[in-house]
This record gives C-alpha cells, structure tokens and sequence, in this order.
C-alpha cells in the first residue's frame, strides 16, 4: 500500500478527484487505481496509472460507515453491482509516496 509523505512542489498540495468505482469490486485505500470506461479500477501491473486511492464517499456526499459486505469499515470497500460509491483519488504529479517492499531488496536480476 502506498502512504502519502509530502508533496514535492512546496507551495502545492494533493490534487484530490472524485471519480465512480466500477460495479462488484473491491479496492483498498492506498492502492494504484486507474479509469477502465470511465469507472476506477485497481491498477494493476503495466499500464497508465491515474493516482493513489485515498478514500471513499458515498454519491449523496455522505461518508462510508461500512465495508460493502456487512462488516466494520476498515479502509476496503466492496461495491454492490449498481454501484454509486465514489473513490477519492490523489491525482497530482507532485506527490510524494512510499510503499513497502513485497519481496525482499537487491534479489532482481536482469535489472539494470
């Protein structure tokens, strides 16, 4: 997962954009997303990215109390199949992220 530090540019700040999540998914703040037709998506490998998701509102502007699947909210939404939840995205070029390692480091070969 990805974990805001700073922004680069020291007069600016995160860019946030709204955009709606595709129906029957399940994302997680702090994941890559990015637009497939218009809906967010995780983003996985290869591809364009749009920007880290950094949280999730309801269409009618209210806030998320649950996890789409009948349990406690706990930073991962599942969306029903009409979905009308919206992920809160950062978007600006100028953010600075951190993310931890999933392997361990200096193992890659064939890298330059």
């Amino acid at each position: 997962m990805f974990v805001y530090k700073e922004n680069a540019n020291p007069n600016g700040g995160r860019v946030l954009r709204e955009f709606t999540i595709t129906d029957s998914t399940e994302l997680t703040v702090g994941e890559a997303v990015k637009l497939t037709s218009g809906l967010l998506v995780v983003a996985g490998t290869g591809g364009a990215l749009l920007g880290i998701l950094v949280g999730f509102k309801k269409a009618d502007g209210g806030l998320i109390t649950d996890n789409g699947a009948g349990g406690d909210f706990a930073g991962t939404y599942t969306t029903p199949a009409s979905n009308t939840v919206v992920g809160v995205v950062d978007v600006s070029p100028d953010s600075i992220y951190t993310v931890t390692a999933d392997a361990t480091l200096g193992t890659t070969t064939g890298l330059l």
